[in-house]
């Protein structure tokens, strides 16, 4: 599966232009995906200006705290040339979404009762 993860507000605690805290469980759950061979595409607002690296800085964030992104506000697929606008995911989980609660434990339990997790050997 293909996952689009907003970053502010949705992986960590939205104080924009600053990075948050981790939300509860975010990199955990997302580690787990991409151990279990799903790809994961950051898919934010953040952008790089002269003045400050915004997006550069979530990108690096994601790096150290182990979160392997597949692509960067891009498909997955750089052969796709018909959703350049927004990338195609199957799943996208963003704070901004209408009803959307960020809850990462609830998440979780999701992808679990989907089969999400089904390649790990603990």
């Amino acid at each position: 599966m293909i996952i689009a993860v907003d970053f502010d507000g949705t992986i960590v605690e939205h104080i924009f232009p600053e990075i948050g805290e981790s939300l509860y469980n975010s990199v955990a759950t997302l580690k787990r995906l991409i151990a279990n061979g799903h790809d994961i595409i950051l898919f934010t607002c953040r952008t790089d200006l002269p003045e400050r690296k915004y997006l550069t800085e979530a990108i690096e964030w994601c790096r150290l705290n182990g979160i392997e992104l597949a692509a960067v506000n891009s498909n997955v697929d750089k052969t796709l040339t018909f959703a350049d606008k927004k990338p195609l995911a199957d799943i996208y989980i963003d704070d901004r979404a209408i009803f959307s609660i960020i809850n990462w434990e609830r998440f979780e339990q999701y992808f679990e009762s989907q089969g999400f997790f089904d390649n790990e050997s603990d």
